[in-house]
């Protein structure tokens, strides 16, 4: 798990070069560290409400409990 607050950047990733095309979602955290997830039913969707989060996380900037990413 990921906690929110510490998500740098999230970038969809679509590689057309290889004839099965194939989809990730890379996340950079604040802290350096590089994460790769694949295998999404409805990669579109999965991309859709991963940034809607980070971006409604960064919209409120509250001191709460923080959520993590899964």
């Amino acid at each position: 798990m990921i906690p929110m607050m510490n998500v740098g950047t999230m970038n969809p990733v679509v590689i057309t070069e290889i004839p099965t095309l194939e989809k990730y979602l890379q996340i950079v955290t604040t802290d350096g560290h590089d994460f790769w997830f694949m295998g999404f039913v409805n990669f579109e969707k999965a991309s859709h409400h991963v940034l809607d989060s980070v971006s409604n996380f960064r919209a409120v900037g509250t001191n709460e409990v923080q959520p993590v990413l899964a």
